[in-house]
């Protein structure tokens, strides 16, 4: 019976004393359950309560940045990701995700060489342009854009990238 019910079935008085003494009993049995816990069955080894995990400890946007930015230096050296994370105090799992979060370590390609990455893939090894601009890591609708802007367009028929005359 929950807490509720008993107090109301007590309020009808269609509880006897006996009943009422039952109830509190197993109250007060639950209640020092979870005040005390089990101590002395954990000593008899008939229970094991579980380990209590590590607590989790989050970073900050600009301790974030700070950890990448290092680590990104200490992988130019020569460290592995391990290291660097061993180095840092922290899991190699968190320093792998703000370190790909903040793009540290690897070269952003700017528009000028996704471009003639592109020209070069549509013209010499015979893409088509969305799936060379795929591979270049760009949105084809940027590109062309872009390409329009710098004097070049994509002629579907011939499948190259000529300049504009």
């Amino acid at each position: 019976m929950s807490q509720y019910a008993d107090i109301l079935t007590l309020l009808d008085s269609s509880l006897t004393s006996k009943e009422v003494d039952h109830c509190l009993a197993n109250h007060k049995l639950i209640h020092d359950c979870k005040t005390k816990g089990f101590k002395t069955l954990e000593k008899m080894g008939l229970i094991v309560m579980p380990e209590k995990g590590e607590s989790r400890v989050f970073l900050t946007k600009v301790e974030a940045r700070k950890i990448a930015a290092d680590a990104a230096k200490l992988m130019a050296k020569g460290k592995t990701l391990k290291e660097s994370a061993d180095k840092l105090g922290v899991k190699e799992s968190t320093l792998k995700h703000h370190v790909a979060r903040r793009r540290q370590g690897k070269p952003i390609k700017n528009i000028n060489q996704k471009i003639a990455e592109v020209i070069k893939l549509v013209n010499e090894d015979g893409y088509r342009f969305l799936e060379a601009a795929r591979r270049a890591g760009a949105s084809h609708q940027s590109l062309r854009y872009q390409m329009q802007k710098r004097g070049y367009k994509y002629n579907f028929k011939t499948v190259r990238v000529e300049a504009i005359k």
